[in-house]
């Protein structure tokens, strides 16, 4: 039965040993589109924020669909970067559930050619998106008032540790 199992181990280790597989950009950045988000329905179901829906132009042209959720006891502003699956108007409500605890503002952002954001989607465009939007909102008056910390779940983390400063990334 020892002899089996090494048998069996060794077969295992030769035969993965074997395997490759190549990660191409078109595995990790998939775009979808989507509509911009219900403002009225995120209004009704979070009357603690005041919702701005906004666009942040890239460098090339292409428009950044973004939410922020705005709050006046707020002490910090969260710039949120979602995963590969993520648009805004499909997960702004839950995220915002996430943060309701938290005297902060958060502002959620559809990567370029994901959600109701234009362009072509390409991890080197996302990545240099990131810099934009926080650029962007470092010289907004209220958001930047505060410390402001970068977020990234999955795909976004790539974003938010492109994004200069305090990043915090989660897997």
């Amino acid at each position: 039965m020892q002899l089996v199992r090494r048998l069996c181990s060794l077969w295992l280790v030769v035969g993965l040993s074997a395997c490759t597989w190549h990660v191409r950009e078109d595995n990790i950045v998939i775009p979808r589109a989507a509509p911009s988000a219900d403002l009225a329905a995120l209004r009704a179901q979070l009357p603690a924020y005041r919702i701005e829906e906004t666009r942040i132009a890239a460098a090339d042209g292409a428009q950044l669909y973004s939410l922020r959720f705005l709050r006046s006891d707020a002490v910090a502003s969260v710039l949120y970067f979602g995963g590969n699956g993520y648009t805004v108007a499909k997960h702004a409500a839950t995220t915002a559930k996430a943060y309701a605890e938290a005297p902060v503002n958060f502002v959620l952002v559809d990567h370029r050619g994901y959600g109701a954001s234009t362009g072509t989607a390409s991890l080197e465009a996302l990545l240099a998106d990131a810099t934009a939007v926080y650029d962007s909102l470092r010289a907004e008056p209220e958001l930047g008032a505060v410390p402001l910390i970068v977020h990234g779940h999955s795909l976004g983390s790539f974003m938010a540790g492109k994004s200069p400063r305090r990043a915090i990334s989660t897997a």
